[in-house]
């Protein structure tokens, strides 16, 4: 599964969805000033607008009438009705933009949903975080915020946010109690699948979009709702005759617009439907690549099918946001044509990825549900092995796939607890610190710490005297903490330790922003304690520059910039040229063969190796931020011309691995579905 071309093909969809908009508003502009025409001809019948009859002079042609009528209202009028629908669309739009800035959190809060605490003592939690942590580590993004809706007993999961840096997992309290692990890692490899795909940045458009034009019925049904409530008004008083004319004229209008309005949405929601049925069929094929299993979704799927509630949704907000949920949130009685349906039917889906499906959809079984429930507790955060792939076989595959058993080989997880309760190693007890609000700041303190004794001491020091006085102090004494620490990550790896910082970002997430800048500010002084920055140190900044700053409002996404690689060859002959030099010793050839074969991977021709000292920290990092204004389909190249060079001496050591997630991680691009 390419999914930086499902990226661009989920672009491609947002322009046709701007073009059909762009008609969309031309055909409301012309109608509402039609409606404006009339309104007043209606309201004053003796009055020919510009002294033009357009009743009289069309001729019983209905086209002629309405260009009569729009000749008759003038240009100035016609100018202001034109602004006047035009400014409600775009203030309606950028309400709705801004109101949903903050990303996927917006939403999953308007829907009733409540975060998981990184620390819940929940059984059913905790097995969802750990699958939420597995597959987030798998696919190479950072851990999104988990959400549950306690009060919706139906089967269901939605992905919501901007970026990866603001997504949002949100499932059901009824997709939690019906599925075991495997079904559950379907559905949410599913969800992440549109994170990777560009599905996600998709469907908020949408929500922008028919919000738009939703406000132009609002504005309609408010027009009547005033005018009948001044009609009643006026015969109270006895002044029906003399205004009756304009007030049967402002409802009249009001009426027009609030059917243009539902016209409109009606249109909207047949876009929103076929752009959301084509996205959710990749989407499953993807969940299937993630896990390799693909009964774990099909299973999903068949229990939606034979559940009562099946996936219905009852949150009087739901509808609005139908297109971001795993499945149709409406009970299929519902949906009176496929038009309308936001997703396929769950046979037709089930069959994609089970081509041996029976026909008859599970139960769900109460047994079988505390059967999950017990066997989620205890479980630990563990990484997807290997990175072998199953692809959706293509409709012309399937009957022949359709002969031979589906084979997958299930992900087995060792439990996080010996049978005395205690942690069975020295990362299994910092996973568990990660998870915890109150220990995540002291653990990345511990993380940053150097290895020299002396300036470890200096380091300390400076843990110990931020907390004096200061308001934001999390937890116990944080020096403390950070000593505690340091024997245990001492017996990590370097894999492992990135692993523990990449698993705290969504507990760092819970912090305050008062809280967030004060420990931002700590960790950077840990980092220039000695004068200098290591490659590890740099990867763990960006990380928190990247996920943590966005989400705290500190920065914002840009906009990418660079379609063409040529316009960015000699910001890639920087980045590459350093990720050459952090190889093994080798001579001035070798170096000259890696970049040669960095630079043939990525297709980047032109440039040659830069000197050591052209290529320094500073220089380095901004280039890196500027590689991250290219276009996705442009991303992964570049990223596995750095892994050519790295691997061009069959070794890629440590400071070549950072460097490379660090500019993955700031171009926002999934590591792992590079390395695939």
């Amino acid at each position: 599964m390419n999914f930086y071309k499902a990226q661009d093909d989920a672009r491609k969809q947002t322009l046709w969805l701007l073009a059909l908009f762009t008609i969309a508003v031309v055909l409301l502009v012309l109608l509402t000033n039609l409606c404006v025409a009339f309104f007043v001809l209606y309201s004053n019948p003796e009055y020919a607008l510009d002294g033009v009859n357009p009743i009289a002079d069309a001729g019983g042609n209905i086209f002629q009438w309405c260009e009569n009528l729009i000749t008759a209202l003038g240009w100035k009028k016609f100018t202001w009705t034109t602004l006047l629908v035009v400014g409600v669309l775009a203030m309606a739009m950028l309400f709705k933009w801004l109101s949903l800035r903050d990303g996927g959190r917006v939403v999953a809060e308007a829907l009733g949903g409540r975060p998981v605490l990184t620390n819940s003592s929940q059984a059913q939690e905790k097995r969802l975080l750990n699958v939420v942590e597995e597959i987030a580590l798998a696919a190479g993004i950072p851990v999104p915020q988990v959400y549950l809706l306690e009060k919706e007993p139906g089967i269901n999961a939605f992905a919501a946010g901007l970026s990866v840096e603001d997504a949002v997992i949100g499932v059901t309290q009824g997709c939690l109690d019906t599925f075991n692990r495997d079904q559950l890692q379907g559905v949410i490899a599913h969800e992440f699948s549109h994170v990777l795909n560009g599905d996600m940045r998709l469907n908020m458009k949408l929500l922008v979009v028919l919000h738009g034009i939703l406000m132009i019925s609002e504005s309609g049904h408010m027009v009547m709702r005033m005018t009948s409530q001044r009609g009643r008004r006026y015969r109270s008083y006895g002044h029906g005759r003399n205004n009756g004319g304009v007030v049967a004229g402002l409802f009249a209008f009001g009426l027009c617009l609030w059917l243009l309005g539902s016209i409109g949405q009606l249109f909207g929601m047949i876009i929103k439907s076929a752009v959301s049925r084509q996205r959710e069929f990749l989407a499953d094929a993807s969940a299937v690549q993630f896990t390799r299993n693909p009964n774990g979704i099909g299973e999903a799927l068949s229990l939606i099918g034979g559940a009562t509630a099946q996936s219905q949704v009852v949150h009087h907000g739901a509808h609005e946001v139908s297109h971001l949920f795993f499945s149709r949130i409406g009970s299929p009685r519902r949906y009176f044509t496929q038009f309308f349906a936001t997703h396929p039917p769950l046979e037709e889906r089930i069959r994609r990825v089970m081509p041996r499906w029976s026909g008859r959809f599970m139960k769900p079984s109460s047994l079988e549900r505390e059967a999950s429930v017990l066997s989620g507790s205890g479980e630990t955060v563990s990484s997807f092995a290997g990175s072998e792939q199953v692809v959706e076989p293509t409709i012309g595959e399937q009957k022949a796939e359709s002969a031979k058993p589906v084979e997958h080989k299930p992900i087995e997880f060792e439990p996080a607890f010996s049978q005395d309760g205690v942690f069975k190693s020295a990362y299994d007890l910092l996973v568990g610190k990660a998870h915890e609000p109150s220990e995540a700041p002291a653990l990345m303190c511990a993380v940053l710490l150097d290895e020299q004794e002396a300036v470890v001491k200096k380091q300390l020091k400076i843990v110990s005297s931020s907390q004096k006085g200061s308001p934001q102090k999390i937890g116990g004494d944080l020096a403390d903490s950070v000593a505690d620490m340091i024997k245990p990550l001492a017996e990590l790896n370097s894999e492992q330790r990135l692993e523990i910082v990449e698993l705290s970002i969504p507990a760092l997430k819970l912090m305050s922003l008062v809280q967030y800048r004060h420990y931002r500010s700590l960790f950077l002084e840990l980092i220039h304690a000695d004068g200098k920055i290591d490659v590890f140190e740099w990867l763990i900044f960006q990380l928190l520059k990247q996920h943590c700053d966005r989400y705290f409002g500190l920065s914002r996404p840009e906009k990418p910039k660079y379609k063409d690689i040529k316009k960015i060859a000699s910001l890639y002959q920087v980045v590459l040229s350093r990720i050459v030099y952090y190889g093994l010793e080798r001579e001035q050839a070798t170096y000259q063969q890696a970049f040669k074969e960095g630079c043939e991977a990525a297709s980047v021709a032109g440039i040659t190796l830069l000197p050591i000292s052209d290529c320094q920290s500073a220089r380095f990092t901004r280039a890196v931020h500027d590689l991250g204004l290219a276009y996705p389909l442009l991303k992964p190249r570049l990223l596995k011309g750095l892994l050519a060079a790295a691997k061009s001496d069959a070794v890629v050591t440590a400071k070549q691995s950072y460097l490379i997630k660090g500019v993955a991680a700031v171009m926002d691009c999934p590591f792992g579905g590079v390395e695939s």
